[in-house]
């Protein structure tokens, strides 16, 4: 019975001694997150584990040890009203971006050379360089005209600047500038005295090239109307020679049958101007008319015609002998002028 107070308080110690030391052991962890890298310090003498940079992850470093922390990711800056004078000694104030990231290869100089203030060093030197930058430039036309240029050499400076402080700068905007309104408000009324003259330059031509347009139509539409003219003479032409080939063809078809014709009847030539004659009246009874009136009215060479007048006028002959038209027979009236 006397052991049993003793083994009691000996399994305590030796329980509150595990729980210490299991809570010792595991407080020897340190997690470093997502986008962090770390280096490790003793939190006792200050003093750095060297040449060992950690990422993201659970790590043994010991009880007295912790992580000094730094983005692994792009810090952005936005510096704003900051203010600055022009070569021309104008008054300006300038807004400004910048983005940039630790290089993890040279924390410990960073960590030796700023400890954890490095970024109001970064702002301070963003701040002096925009200053110093805008004294290089004039307010008109150079804020207005040439801002990616300001923002292009400012960004160049910067650039420079952040390699040597061991960081590498990503991004730069120079966001916006403000000028005196009084300034700004004759610039703004040049620029729109410009525009205008812009435009009105831009209607002239667009008008110029209208009228070039109308006229290449009108151009146009005037070889169309002299080619139509063209074609339609030229169509009128062949017409009137295909009328005239066909008119000479049957003329002398008609000729050609009549001189068989004689021929194979053996007429005389009074006796074909007789055929003749018969076949016009057949072919016109209402408007035939033959010439009378020579001395020898048997001649064969009597002149058959056919008019569309049915009151021919008298013809005299050079000779003096009277021409008659008599009505021939079979004619729409039985009248005859001597």
């Amino acid at each position: 019975m006397a052991d049993g107070p003793f083994n009691s308080g000996c399994i305590s110690c030796f329980g509150l001694v595990y729980i210490i030391s299991v809570s010792l052991f595991f407080s020897s962890f340190e997690i470093l997150n997502p986008n962090k890298i770390g280096i490790a310090k003793d939190t006792m003498t200050n003093k750095l584990t060297e040449d060992i940079i950690y990422f993201e992850g659970h790590y043994f470093l010991g009880l007295t040890k912790k992580f000094e922390e730094y983005p692994a990711r792009s810090i952005e800056m936005d510096l704003q009203n900051i203010d600055a004078t022009s070569s021309d000694n104008s008054q300006t104030v300038i807004d400004v971006s910048v983005q940039y990231k630790l290089v993890p290869d040279e924390i410990f100089q960073l960590y030796s050379k700023f400890s954890s203030s490095y970024q109001s060093y970064y702002e301070s030197q963003v701040r002096e360089v925009v200053i110093k930058e805008a004294q290089n430039w004039a307010t008109s036309p150079d804020f207005y005209v040439n801002r990616v240029d300001i923002g292009k050499a400012m960004r160049s400076t910067l650039k420079g600047i952040f390699n040597t402080s061991h960081a590498e700068l990503v991004g730069f905007q120079l966001r916006s500038v403000d000028l005196p309104i009084r300034l700004e408000e004759s610039i703004r009324d040049t620029i729109v005295a410009a525009q205008l003259t812009t435009t009105t330059t831009i209607q002239q031509k667009a008008t110029l090239k209208r009228t070039e347009a109308a006229n290449v139509e009108a151009e146009a539409d005037a070889e169309i109307e002299e080619i139509d003219a063209t074609a339609t003479a030229t169509g009128t032409l062949i017409k009137a020679e295909a009328t005239a080939a066909y008119t000479r063809k049957v003329t002398k078809a008609r000729a050609d049958a009549l001189l068989y014709t004689a021929r194979a009847m053996n007429l005389s030539k009074a006796e074909m101007f007789e055929l003749l004659w018969q076949q016009t009246v057949a072919s016109n009874p209402s408007y035939s008319k033959v010439s009378v009136g020579f001395e020898d009215t048997s001649m064969a060479d009597n002149l058959i015609t056919t008019s569309n007048d049915p009151f021919a006028r008298d013809h005299r002959r050079p000779n003096g002998c009277q021409l008659g038209v008599a009505q021939l027979p079979g004619a729409g009236e039985g009248e005859s002028r001597g």
